[in-house]
């Protein structure tokens, strides 16, 4: 019964974040459903990275892509790197909201060999986790 106490209280003092992520997660969520124009960034990576997240985008339909990000609701940033001789291979793909640069969505993946492949898939897990926050 006395240890029962301190770990009431930590649970006590944690509800009201766990509360306040869970606005914060249905917020984000709300905000990049209500998206329809999405602009591509490359941070790091390469052209294959960039036309695999074009090529993914383009398929699934769901934004209309622009070239100016000023004129579009969300901004998809691609970063990827590969160095053979650390072997060290990995994406990001992010998107992020325009007027407040506010994270929206976030994936990350570690691959062998070839960045583009995992950018393609961190587009379709967007897609999935998009189609989830539907429901």
């Amino acid at each position: 019964m006395r240890t029962m106490k301190p770990l009431l209280f930590i649970a006590m003092l944690l509800a009201p974040l766990v509360g306040a992520r869970a606005k914060q997660d249905s917020a984000a969520h709300a905000r990049l459903l209500s998206a329809k124009t999405a602009c591509l960034h490359l941070g790091n990576g390469s052209d294959k990275d960039l036309a695999e997240a074009r090529r993914e985008l383009k398929t699934w339909g769901r934004f209309k892509l622009v070239d100016d990000c000023s004129s579009s609701d969300v901004a998809i940033w691609i970063t990827a790197r590969y160095v053979p001789e650390a072997e060290i291979c990995g994406a990001i793909v992010q998107v992020q909201g325009i007027s407040d640069k506010a994270i929206l969505w976030t994936g990350n993946k570690h691959c062998k060999t070839k960045t583009d492949e995992v950018v393609g898939q961190l587009v379709r897990q967007l897609r999935a986790d998009m189609t989830h926050m539907k429901k």
